[in-house]
């Protein structure tokens, strides 16, 4: 559980960042567009391999559904407190609780589910 809450303050942040500046007190919606589409490719690059990303003409054209467009678990962009935690606790995390965590959190349920949301939410 603890390494979901690492995750997850890790995955987040963009997203925190993204939402503080569109609720300043300047209007920034010419903005808007552009930041969307960093936001979304910000996300891709933590999941999805660098050649399937500059292989498309356009951010939401990215193949990352595929599994073999996706990083091994090794290279997903996780954060470093869920890696510190991983390394810290190797002896108490058996290597299936691990291997669920990254096919349930990372790589397959929520980047799919991610990107999906966010290219129909932002138009893209």
């Amino acid at each position: 559980m603890q390494l979901t809450y690492h995750f997850l303050a890790f995955i987040f942040e963009p997203l925190n960042e993204f939402n503080t500046m569109f609720q300043a007190g300047d209007s920034l919606v010419g903005y808007l567009h552009a930041e969307m589409e960093r936001l979304l490719k910000m996300f891709q690059v933590k999941f999805v391999k660098m050649s399937t990303i500059s292989a498309t003409d356009h951010v939401t054209q990215v193949g990352f559904k595929n599994p073999s467009s996706q990083h091994d678990n090794d290279l997903l962009l996780i954060g470093m407190g869920a890696r510190r935690f991983i390394a810290d606790n190797s002896d108490s995390i058996s290597p299936t609780q691990l291997a669920t965590f990254f096919r349930n959190i990372c790589c397959k349920t929520n980047c799919v589910l991610l990107f999906d949301k966010h290219s129909i939410k932002f138009h893209l």
